[in-house]
């Protein structure tokens, strides 16, 4: 992210901490499937450490430390201030943009969710992880394809992240260094009352960092209205999720 675009995002989601958890239940469903997903074809379930970058209020962090048994646990997220809502012991936590902070090396775990969407360039970010796993280390990592919030691109909004990829690409990304078990992407809906709510849920996810500017009235009865128009059915309105999982590994 550049620095300008950064600093918002860190701004949105630092002010969104008091809510997030209670309103992200779209994250937390998708955290839990990654972790069911590595449990499936992973063999082990124990490891001597993990490197979870873009933490947030511990949605992946929580499941993994349920279900798997780890020694050493660093963690990373853009807004520092995260660390006091992690419920589970770490060694160390790494505060700052992942693609500009020092990594640990030879994790045999490194893990995400829906983090990968805020960098501006994930594919290369996607070609670093390999870098830090050591033999035989596994790869968790869910982040949102190109239909995420396809009702918001479709009216002009620029709030949603700058990184969307497809499977294609991430496959690209990881297939000369590591070798991917497991890969799929799927979509989903919330629905809302009313456009004014979709907003709402937003802002108290933090999700809208990127937006510009500020709205007048007629602003957001012109983006509820073409919303309504659109996407309205039976006097509801949707907000499409476009999850995507990769579990990988080693040789």
């Amino acid at each position: 992210m550049t620095p300008i675009r950064d600093h918002k995002v860190h701004d949105s989601f630092r002010r969104s901490l008091s809510s997030y958890s209670a309103e992200a239940s779209p994250q937390r469903r998708i955290a839990r499937l990654l972790v069911r997903r590595l449990l499936r074809v992973c063999p082990t379930t124990h490891f001597r450490s993990l490197f979870e970058f873009g933490c947030g209020t511990g949605h992946l962090t929580e499941p993994l430390h349920q279900a798997l048994q780890i020694e050493r646990t660093i963690l990373n997220d853009l807004v520092a201030d995260v660390a006091r809502d992690i419920a589970v012991p770490f060694e160390a936590f790494i505060g700052g943009a992942v693609e500009a902070v020092a990594w640990p090396a030879d994790v045999d775990l490194i893990a995400s969710a829906s983090a990968l969407q805020w960098l501006d360039d994930p594919d290369a970010l996607l070609r670093r992880l390999a870098e830090h796993l050591a033999p035989q280390g596994w790869l968790a990592l869910s982040t949102f394809g190109p239909q995420q919030f396809v009702e918001l691109q479709a009216l002009g909004s620029d709030a949603g992240a700058p990184g969307y990829i497809t499977t294609d690409r991430i496959e690209a990304a990881l297939c000369c260094n590591l070798r991917v078990i497991d890969l799929e992407g799927g979509t989903f809906k919330l629905w809302f009352d009313s456009p004014t709510d979709v907003l709402r849920h937003l802002r108290r996810t933090g999700v809208n960092g990127r937006a510009s500017g500020r709205w007048t009235r007629r602003d957001l009865e012109q983006f509820s209205q073409a919303y309504v128009d659109r996407f309205a059915v039976a006097g509801r309105v949707p907000l499409t999720y476009h999850p995507v999982w990769v579990i990988a590994t080693k040789p």
